[in-house]
């Protein structure tokens, strides 16, 4: 079952698993209080890539993300996080 959820919404639970996340099995806390103002700058659109950008910049590591059950996302959502990691990926091929 696929329940519609808002961009804004959507975007607020990735970006708070993903800062959870690194804290709890990288012990990298660095997007955990960024990404509140991250979200609230750069809105849903954009705000998955400028925190992966930010986070990336901050890393001493390389960062490499597996998602896993994207496709339970639906609409606007999903559209979303596929174009932000698609517009992350085409600015990073050449570095």
């Amino acid at each position: 079952m696929c329940v519609s959820v808002l961009p804004k919404e959507g975007m607020r639970a990735i970006l708070s698993s993903l800062s959870n996340d690194a804290a709890d099995y990288l012990d990298d806390s660095y997007l955990l209080d960024k990404w509140p103002q991250i979200l609230k700058k750069n809105g849903p659109f954009s705000a998955l890539q400028v925190a992966l950008q930010q986070w990336i910049k901050h890393s001493d590591k390389s960062v490499v993300l597996f998602f896993d059950e994207v496709d339970a996302l639906v609409g606007d959502t999903l559209i979303s996080l596929l174009r932000q990691l698609r517009s992350g990926y085409t600015k990073c091929i050449g570095l």
